[in-house]
């Protein structure tokens, strides 16, 4: 069990019988309110009175969590706890908030991101995705010469233990990109990642994590904006511009710098490079072999 997952456990065990918290307590206590999903995602699975975990609203929905909360003394009335302030407990005796570890080691790696061009000639393109099963991932690696033929295909099955928390996926997927990454023959000049780049609320999307641990040119592509806006087709976060969105065919992507690539160069390279479908060539055959994948091992 992941340590995050452990933290988890060990919150809604210390809630008192008798007693709730919110889902919103919890993710402050874990050190990080995107942790939200996360927790909806787990909390029943867990071993620990997880009935004692409800909404801010103290709406109750489910009959068994219900039924569990009025033998604990607690007063509901048309699905609704009665007074949610006199039975709400907060009093978690946290001294580090693992979440808050995590940031720190984004922003110590986003401090080591570099946004200036470091490569002149392109001859091997390399364009990364994962699809899951369980707890099994698989990372997918194409190949492409300049003219962005089909060089080469790799498939690495790894285990995924650092569970889904949106703004920390970089933990969740970077880690077995980095781990097959040197697997690869071929020396790539550039790496396309299904992820975000510097287009990240804390400038630390898996492309920038990938990009800074393994010192490579990443260049990270999604169909969704994670955080800011856009402004004349620039992600504007912070006031900084972070990425384009970019539109072809139809269908829209968002790109950004990972690392060892400027703003400008990401935008040049992901037009240039999409010649058809949803995203540019790397990713899109990285996300087809890997959507193959998926399917294959959910058939048999």
């Amino acid at each position: 069990m992941h340590e995050i997952i452990e933290e988890l456990r060990k919150l809604i065990n210390a809630i008192p019988y008798g007693k709730v918290t919110t889902f919103k307590i919890l993710s402050e206590h874990l050190g990080d309110i995107y942790s939200i999903k996360f927790i909806i995602n787990y909390y029943k699975k867990l071993n620990g009175p997880w009935w004692r975990v409800v909404n801010s609203d103290g709406i109750i929905n489910d009959k068994i969590q219900e039924e569990l909360l009025k033998k604990e003394g607690i007063e509901i009335t048309n699905n609704k706890i009665v007074n949610l302030e006199k039975y709400l407990f907060d009093n978690f005796n946290i001294k580090e908030k693992i979440l808050k570890k995590y940031r720190k080691i984004q922003e110590e790696l986003a401090n080591k991101i570099i946004l200036e061009d470091s490569i002149d000639d392109i001859n091997l393109i390399g364009g990364v995705d994962l699809s899951y099963k369980n707890d099994i991932g698989y990372v997918v690696y194409v190949i492409l010469d300049k003219n962005l033929k089909l060089i080469n295909k790799y498939i690495f099955k790894e285990k995924i233990e650092f569970p889904y928390i949106p703004s920390f996926l970089a933990f969740r997927e970077g880690e077995p990109i980095i781990k097959t990454f040197n697997k690869i023959k071929e020396k790539i000049d550039i790496l396309f990642v299904n992820g975000h780049g510097i287009s990240h609320p804390f400038k630390l999307g898996l492309a920038s994590y990938v990009g800074v641990k393994l010192n490579i040119p990443t260049i990270g592509i999604t169909k969704k904006l994670l955080s800011g806006n856009i402004i004349d087709n620039k992600i504007i976060i912070n006031n900084e511009v972070r990425g384009y969105k970019i539109e072809k065919f139809g269908k829209i992507i968002y790109a950004s710098p990972g690392n060892l690539i400027s703003l400008e160069k990401t935008k040049e390279l992901s037009e240039k490079y999409w010649i058809s479908g949803k995203y540019p060539e790397p990713i899109r055959l990285a996300d087809m072999i890997s959507k193959k994948i998926k399917y294959m091992e959910e058939f048999y």
